[in-house]
């Protein structure tokens, strides 16, 4: 049965979450390609869709945005090749529906720790300090996908 939904943040201390319809999720570090392949491998018959980041680019750092994308593009090769549905969301649009405006001086950062604790209680093993927003947006892009884009 297709029903895990994969959440991903493709940074290179990026994260992959598995979110079950139960609510129960399985958090994986970004290991390398050989790792994740594996994993996606062992799953393919039972995700229902990946939801990648798919962040803007900034020219802030030439190399630095050359490897996000390229990480982005191999995900997205990944999960058509193996025949899974996947949908590229950008940051400001699961942001701005999930993550609540509060004070100014907060970051996303912040606000993405303090949000996937309050709507996916199982998060509470993997996110417990600001340090751990790769894994808190890998959990909501997954929690993104499965209410927003529908999930069986």
């Amino acid at each position: 049965m297709m029903n895990i939904t994969v959440g991903i943040d493709p940074g290179l201390s990026g994260a992959v979450c598995f979110l079950y319809p139960e609510g129960t999720i399985d958090i994986f570090a970004w290991e390398g390609h050989a790792k994740a392949n594996a994993l996606i491998s062992l799953y393919q018959n039972a995700i229902f869709a990946a939801f990648v980041e798919d962040p803007p680019m900034i020219p802030k750092g030439h190399v630095a945005i050359h490897k996000l994308q390229r990480n982005v593009g191999w995900w997205r090769g990944l999960f058509m090749g193996a025949g899974i549905p996947v949908r590229m969301i950008p940051p400001k649009e699961w942001q701005k529906i999930l993550l609540p405006k509060r004070v100014k001086t907060e970051t996303t950062k912040t606000r993405s720790v303090e949000t996937v604790r309050l709507l996916v209680p199982a998060s509470w093993d993997y996110v417990y300090k600001p340090a751990h927003h790769n894994i808190a947006d890998a959990i909501l892009l997954a929690y993104y996908g499965a209410k927003h884009w529908g999930r069986p």
